[in-house]
Formats: C-alpha cells, structure tokens, sequence
C-alpha cells in the first residue's frame, strides 16, 4: 500500500470518529437529515479530490454498470441507513 492510501485511511477514521462528536452536540434533529447533509458534502468533497487529482470523469455507457450503481445506491446506502435508523430506534436495541 502507498502512503498516501494509507493516509486516506486514516482520515477516514478521523472524520468517522468526529462525525459521532458531532451528532451528539447538534440538537435533535432526525438522522436521516444528517445523513443527508453528510452525503451531500461527501460528494462535493469527492469531486473536489478527483478534481485535484486529475481524474478524468466519463458518462457510464454499459447498462449492467448503471444497473451496479443503482444497486448500491438503493441497497448499498439508502436502505442500509433507514435499516440502521430503525435499529436505533427499535425498542429491544434502546432497552439493551
């Protein structure tokens, strides 16, 4: 691994461990809100990056990968979320 995959990594870590300070300080607000907030500027934050790295950005032109995206944008992150929101919520993980 590069150092700067490394680096990344680490980041990662950091800003995951702040994300949880910072849910806890903002008033109550409901987590998909958040979540929305926070996916919003990561992709901003992603483009910015591929940006700078000089990355260049194609239209997707075969239909089974649009199909893989798709996939991970429902299942992979939406559903994923609200099925974490509901656990949270759910009154057998708030009594444990």
């Amino acid at each position: 691994m590069s150092i700067l995959s490394l680096t990344a990594v680490g980041l990662g870590a950091v800003s995951d461990s702040e994300i949880i300070n910072l849910y806890k300080s903002v008033p109550k607000t409901h987590p998909i809100k958040k979540n929305t907030i926070g996916m919003g500027v990561c992709a901003v934050m992603l483009f910015v990056t591929s940006q700078l790295m000089g990355e260049r950005i194609i239209m997707l032109t075969e239909s089974s990968t649009w199909m893989a995206l798709v996939y991970l944008i429902i299942f992979g992150s939406i559903f994923a979320f609200v099925l974490a929101v509901v656990v949270m919520y759910w009154k057998a993980s708030l009594a444990s």
